[in-house]
């Protein structure tokens, strides 16, 4: 018998249209989602996680850090209250080169990776690989 496998949603929590559309176009490319969810603040995605967020499906989110109304700090806080390593991987990516902020990052045991803006196909390849290894 073929084993199912997990569905996944895949999030994209930035407020510069720019970096969503080409993370979109790179997502699409690794062959990660075809059609990755968009949220130009931390609370946006916050609510429909809250909404829709279940240990059956995979979720991957691509989290910038300096964002308005919830920051991805904030968000990060808030998805630790409920979401499972098992099934949820974080990826930021800041435009921030601030080494105290990737030490942060690294410390939260959601995030599996930590990208420094631009972001490039090759940069993002890896990431599946990456979070089906955990």
């Amino acid at each position: 018998p073929k084993i199912p496998t997990m569905t996944s949603k895949t999030l994209i929590i930035d407020d510069d249209p720019v970096v969503v559309y080409m993370l979109k176009i790179l997502i699409q490319q690794t062959e990660l989602d075809n059609n990755p969810l968009t949220f130009e603040n931390g609370l946006l995605a916050m609510r429909y996680l809250k909404e829709h967020y279940n240990k059956e499906e995979l979720f991957y989110i691509f989290l910038d850090i300096h964002m308005p109304v919830m920051n991805g700090w904030e968000f990060l806080l808030e998805l630790s209250h409920f979401a499972d390593t098992q099934n949820t991987s974080v990826c930021i990516v800041t435009s921030s080169t601030d080494q105290s902020e990737e030490w942060k990052a690294t410390q939260n045991p959601l995030v599996a990776k930590f990208l420094v803006k631009p972001i490039y196909k090759d940069t993002l390849s890896g990431f599946k690989e990456l979070t089906e290894k955990k």
